[in-house]
């Protein structure tokens, strides 16, 4: 990864949510710098008998819920102003559901979303942008 976005995640964001998570102390954050190492291709991925990306993007899902900042600001920057809004509302609610495992797969984000109050157009269009980190 360069210091370009990867599904609107910069360098500069991860580190950001790296030290959020440190000061926090909500989780080792020796594992999000070895994420970033591997999807910056200077770690080997599962496939090559490294790290685990997919679990990586999934808990860095729920630190930028968490914890807000630059990477949820940059997770969020495709979605319309008033998708951005739903989800940062629902910020805690959400990350909470995604580590309990109760969201797994899209289809699950977008019955959840609609429980909490999202039209299902708004529903979608936050699915279609966070489908990728679950």
């Amino acid at each position: 990864m360069t210091e370009t976005a990867i599904h609107g995640l910069s360098v500069a964001d991860l580190d950001d949510l790296i030290a959020r998570a440190r000061q926090a102390a909500q989780d080792d954050a020796s594992a999000l710098e070895r994420a970033k190492s591997a999807l910056s291709g200077s770690e080997p991925t599962t496939q090559e008998g490294g790290l685990d990306t997919e679990g990586w993007k999934r808990r860095v899902l729920i630190l930028a819920l968490r914890m807000s900042g630059s990477a949820l600001a940059g997770i969020l920057q495709s979605l319309v102003p008033q998708a951005a809004d739903f989800v940062r509302d629902h910020a805690g609610q959400l990350a909470a559901a995604i580590d309990a495992g109760v969201i797994k797969v899209k289809s699950e984000l977008v019955t959840w979303l609609v429980r909490m109050g999202a039209d299902l157009q708004l529903a979608n269009m936050i699915a279609d942008v966070l489908d990728w980190y679950l």
